[in-house]
C-alpha cells in the first residue's frame, strides 16, 4: 500500500556545486540546506534536470545525495532523482538512496530506448520500486525530455496496482487534462507535484499536493504567498503574484535556466562554480544582461537586496 505521508508544498530542485576543476564541491551544500529553510522550501529535489544528474557519474550522484541527507537532519524532505537509461543502474541508486535514509525517490523513464508501451514503463518502474521497498516512489513524467509520451493516468492506473511503494507523480508537462484525472484518481490517493512553476497556478486549481520549481530556492516566500492565497480563495491575489513569478522565472530561462540559477545562487551568496557539459557556462557579457535585468524586477528586490 502507499505510505500515508505528503508531500506538499515548496519543492527546489537543487543545483550541484562544482568546484573550478569541475569536480563535485560537496561542502556548499551545507548552506544550501539554511537557504532552503530560510525561503520556506519543504523539500529538495536531488540530482535532477536541474542539478545536472544525468551528466554526473553514479559515485558523483551518490555522494551528493548522502550529503544532502546528512545536512538536511530531517529539516527538508529528501527527493533523490534516480532516473538513468540502464535498469540496473538505476536500481543500484534506489538501493543506495533507501540506504542512507532518503525520503522518497523519483525515476524518470528510460529515453534512449524508450518503452514502447505502458506496460513496458511500468514493468520498469516496477523493478526499480523494488529495489527500494520501504520508500515512497514517484515517477517522473517529463515527455518533453524523454518522448516517452503515455498518458500520466494511463500509467496510475496500471502502476497502482503492481507498485505498493508508489507515492505519486513529479508531473512535468503541460497536459492538464491528464494532470487532473491523476489528481482525483483513487479519491486523490496519489501525491501529484506540478512540475512547471509557470503554470504552478493551474496545478493548484486542480489540486496538486505541492509544486516542484527551480526559483523556489531563491524566492520561496514568494510562492508561499501564493499557496496561502489559493487556500484563502483570493484568487485575484493569487493570479496577481503568480505573474510577478512568472516574470521573474522568464529572466532566468531566458539565459538558460541551469546555468542562470547558478549566477543567481552566487548572487545570494552561494558559489556554485561551472556547469558541466554539454552546457557551457554564461559568459561576461551575458551575465551583466542577466543581472542588469534582474534588477529591474519587483522580486529580485524583495529577495534579493539587503534592506
Amino acid at each position: 500500500m502507499s505510505t500515508p505521508r505528503r508531500f506538499v508544498g515548496l519543492i527546489a530542485p537543487v543545483i550541484n556545486a562544482l568546484k573550478p576543476d569541475g569536480s563535485l564541491n560537496l561542502d556548499i551544500i551545507d548552506q544550501y540546506v539554511e537557504l532552503l529553510i530560510k525561503n520556506k522550501v519543504t523539500g529538495a529535489f536531488v540530482c535532477g534536470t536541474a542539478g545536472e544528474g544525468t551528466s554526473l557519474t553514479l559515485i558523483e550522484r551518490k555522494q551528493v545525495l548522502q550529503k544532502w541527507v546528512e545536512a538536511s537532519k530531517k529539516r527538508v524532505e529528501i527527493i533523490a532523482h534516480i532516473g538513468t537509461n540502464c535498469i540496473e543502474d538505476a536500481k543500484d541508486l534506489a538501493r543506495h538512496a533507501e540506504s542512507v535514509g532518503a525520503d522518497a525517490v523519483a525515476l524518470v523513464a528510460p529515453h534512449y530506448i524508450r518503452p514502447d508501451s505502458v506496460d513496458a514503463l511500468v514493468s520498469f518502474n516496477k523493478e526499480v520500486a523494488a529495489a527500494c521497498p520501504k520508500t515512497p516512489f514517484f515517477y517522473y513524467h517529463f515527455p518533453g525530455i524523454t518522448y516517452v509520451n503515455f498518458s500520466a493516468i494511463s500509467f496510475l492506473e496500471r502502476a497502482s496496482k503492481v507498485i505498493p511503494n508508489l507515492q505519486g507523480i513529479k508531473f512535468t508537462h503541460h497536459d492538464y487534462y491528464d494532470f487532473g484525472l491523476c489528481v482525483e484518481y483513487e479519491n486523490g490517493k496519489y501525491d501529484i507535484l506540478n512540475g512547471f512553476e509557470h503554470v504552478l497556478i493551474a496545478g493548484l486549481a486542480l489540486g496538486c499536493s505541492g509544486g516542484i520549481g527551480i526559483t523556489f530556492s531563491l524566492i520561496g516566500p514568494h510562492y508561499e504567498k501564493i499557496f496561502k492565497a489559493f487556500a484563502a480563495n483570493d484568487n485575484a491575489l493569487a493570479r496577481k503574484e503568480h505573474q510577478r513569478g512568472v516574470h521573474f522565472y522568464q529572466i532566468l530561462n531566458k539565459y538558460g535556466l541551469i546555468r542562470a540559477h547558478k549566477v543567481a545562487l552566487r548572487l545570494l551568496g552561494l558559489e556554485m562554480g561551472p556547469v558541466r557539459l554539454p552546457l557551457v557556462d554564461m559568459n561576461e557579457a551575458e551575465t551583466k544582461a542577466m543581472v542588469k535585468e534582474l534588477e529591474s524586477d519587483e522580486l529580485y528586490q524583495e529577495y534579493f537586496v539587503k534592506k
